[in-house]
C-alpha cells in the first residue's frame, strides 16, 4: 500500500496538575489534546507543563496513506496501548507552530499489533478495513445497531444493554445505551433517533461519564455558547465544584481569545499591555489551569514595577 510519509518512535500521553492532556512524540513534537467548538483538536504546545500522571505510552506509528484499500487518504496516528494500536485521524496533519490547531479524530478503533503490523508489511488484516474507518461520529450509531440485531421490539434500555452485553458490545455502545431515557422503544430507529438526538445535546460527548478530571480537561477547549450549555447543564446536574471553578475561570479572566494556542513566550509578549487589573486575573488563570514557571515568573515581574 502506498504510504506518502511514515514516522514512528514512542510517545507518551499525559494528564497536567491543571487537568490538560499532553500528548508527546519522541520527546520533540507536543501537543494539547482538547475539545474545540468543533471537536477534538491538537493545539501546538511548548514543554512548560507539569505532569500529573501518565495516560498512556508506548510506541507510535505516523502514516499518510495513499489510495489505501483499508484506510482512508489521509494521516493517521496509531498509539500501542494493552497490545493493541489505538487508531487516531488527522485529516490536516499535526500542528505546528505556523499553523497550530489541527483536528483530531480519534475513531474508538483498536487494532492489534500483529495485524496491523502484518498489514504494513504487505499482508492483509483481518475484517474489512472500510467496516473499521467507518463514518466518525456517524459511526456511533451503526455501532449500536450491529449489536441489537435480533432483538425483539418493543423492549426497554435494559434489555437493549443486556442483548448489547451478550453480543459483546463494546463500552462506547453501552454507554450510548445507559443514556436512553426508561420508556419504550418500538423500533431500532426509536432508538437510533433518541441517541442521535442526545449526542447532539452537549459539545462534548458522554459528558456525564466523564470524570471530574476528565470533563474539567475539556471543558477548557470550549468558548462561547458551548461553554454556556456545559455550564448549565452541570449546574443542573452533579454541579461538581472543580469544573464549576473553570468555567467560572473562563468566563471571568482577561484571558486572550487564543490563549490555548499561545507557547510560554508569545503569551509573555502581550504581558506589556495588560493591566494591573488583568495581569492579577491572568496570573490566577495560568495557575490553576497551566501553572507554566516562566509565565508566572514573568506576570510577577509585571506586577512589581
Amino acid at each position: 500500500m502506498p504510504i506518502k510519509h511514515r514516522e514512528e518512535g514512542t510517545y507518551e500521553l499525559f494528564e497536567t496538575t491543571n487537568h490538560n492532556r499532553i500528548l508527546v512524540l519522541d520527546g520533540k513534537k507536543w501537543a494539547a489534546w482538547v475539545e474545540g467548538q468543533a471537536g477534538e483538536i491538537l493545539v501546538d504546545t511548548d514543554e512548560e507543563h507539569q505532569k500529573d500522571h501518565t495516560v498512556g505510552e508506548g510506541k507510535f506509528l505516523l502514516l499518510d496513506f495513499e489510495q489505501d484499500p483499508k484506510f482512508k487518504d489521509i494521516p493517521h496516528l496509531f498509539l500501542e496501548r494493552d497490545g493493541s494500536y489505538h487508531e487516531v485521524m488527522l485529516p490536516n496533519g499535526w500542528p505546528t507552530s505556523s499553523d497550530k490547531q489541527k483536528k483530531v479524530i480519534d475513531t474508538n478503533n483498536d487494532i492489534s499489533k500483529e495485524e496491523l503490523e502484518k498489514y504494513l508489511e504487505g499482508g492483509t488484516p483481518r475484517g474489512e478495513g472500510e467496516e473499521r474507518m467507518g463514518t466518525p461520529g456517524g459511526g456511533a450509531i451503526a455501532n449500536v445497531t450491529k449489536h441489537l440485531g435480533g432483538i425483539d421490539f418493543p423492549t426497554k434500555p435494559k434489555d437493549l444493554i443486556e442483548h448489547a452485553h451478550d453480543e459483546g458490545a463494546p463500552s462506547e455502545v453501552i454507554d450510548k445505551l445507559e443514556t436512553l431515557p426508561v420508556r419504550d422503544y418500538k423500533s431500532m430507529a426509536d432508538v437510533t433517533e433518541e441517541i442521535g438526538e442526545r449526542t447532539e445535546e452537549l459539545p462534548i460527548d458522554n459528558y456525564d461519564k466523564l470524570s471530574v478530571q476528565e470533563a474539567a480537561s475539556k471543558v477548557q477547549g470550549l468558548s462561547g455558547h458551548d461553554l454556556e450549555i456545559v455550564e448549565a447543564h452541570e449546574r443542573d446536574h452533579k454541579n461538581r465544584a472543580t469544573i464549576i471553578k473553570v468555567i467560572d475561570a473562563k468566563k471571568n479572566t482577561h484571558v486572550p481569545d487564543d490563549y490555548h494556542e499561545l507557547k510560554a513566550g508569545e503569551l509573555i509578549e502581550q504581558l506589556d499591555n495588560m493591566s494591573k487589573t488583568q495581569l492579577e486575573e491572568l496570573r490566577d488563570f495560568e495557575k490553576k489551569h497551566m501553572s507554566r514557571q516562566s509565565v508566572l515568573q514573568a506576570i510577577d515581574e509585571h506586577l512589581n514595577q
